[in-house]
């Protein structure tokens, strides 16, 4: 797993945020609450594909042909991103509207996009640490 990945995506996430914040007016919580969830989501993404960089390893093919082949763990990490960024964008519309007609304001619909980002986050780094351990450390 590229550190890279972890490291450089929070100012890209923070400044999208930022600028999301500014053009829709929504203010610096929701701002706040919206880059965090974000983040989340994609440590999520990228400890889930490292599972299964870690489930299917493709070390040998590497070797013997290179870098440039298909790798399926990369089909299935880019497949896995753009379906569960469309699940987590209907999901967040409908918390939109919801949090507008009970509330008036979007900041439980982002409060709940937390929730849920933070659960998925854990969930997929329990998941990455357990394969982990039963691959690595149990052989």
């Amino acid at each position: 797993m590229s550190h890279f990945n972890l490291l450089f995506c929070v100012p890209s996430i923070v400044a999208c945020s930022i600028i999301f914040a500014n053009f829709s007016g929504l203010g610096v919580l929701i701002a706040v609450l919206f880059s965090v969830s974000v983040l989340l989501i994609q440590y999520a993404h990228i400890f889930y594909s490292a599972a299964q960089d870690i489930m299917n390893p493709q070390n040998e093919v590497y070797a013997t042909t290179g870098s440039d082949f298909n790798n399926p763990n990369e089909a299935k990490a880019t497949i896995m991103a753009f379906v569960g960024s469309f699940i987590i964008t209907i999901a967040l519309y409908f918390m939109l509207v919801e949090s507008t007609t009970l509330h008036g304001n979007y900041i439980s619909a982002f409060v709940r996009l937390l929730i849920i980002a933070t659960v998925l986050f854990a969930g997929f780094l329990y998941l990455f640490v357990k394969k982990i351990q039963a691959f690595y450390y149990e052989k």
